[in-house]
């Protein structure tokens, strides 16, 4: 938790992240009926408020993307063992994509033997 907000915004935060709602955010933080329904509005004008909601965007995000790129290589490497020729190409071609080689890639195959060139990026 940053260390610049209090409790209750950090819980306002989280509710946040949640609801996208301002007056439910601010009731399941603990905030009054009245001051939910008619000041919530103005915990979005505190900057250390919305810069923890931004924190909490970030690592929401991040650990999403991570857990997404997992599943990706595990499913390319389904296909990579068990796939047929084409699809193992595809799969190898997007591994190395997701690896950051998006240009110089030259995949060929033929009935025994499949040929993969890579064109490094400069400075590697």
């Amino acid at each position: 938790m940053s260390k610049q907000v209090t409790e209750k915004q950090q819980k306002f935060c989280e509710e946040f992240m949640l609801t996208r709602n301002l007056t439910k955010s601010a009731l399941g933080a603990g905030y009054s009926n009245t001051f939910a329904l008619k000041k919530s509005y103005q915990l979005m004008n505190d900057q250390k408020i919305l810069k923890r909601i931004e924190e909490l965007e970030k690592e929401y995000f991040t650990n999403h993307f991570k857990t997404l790129g997992i599943k990706a290589v595990e499913e390319l490497m389904v296909i990579i063992n068990s796939g047929t020729s084409s699809e193992k190409l595809r799969a190898i071609e997007i591994a190395l994509k997701l690896n950051g080689f998006t240009q110089g890639i030259s995949i060929e195959a033929n009935t025994n033997d499949i040929s993969i060139k890579v064109k490094l990026p400069d400075g590697i």
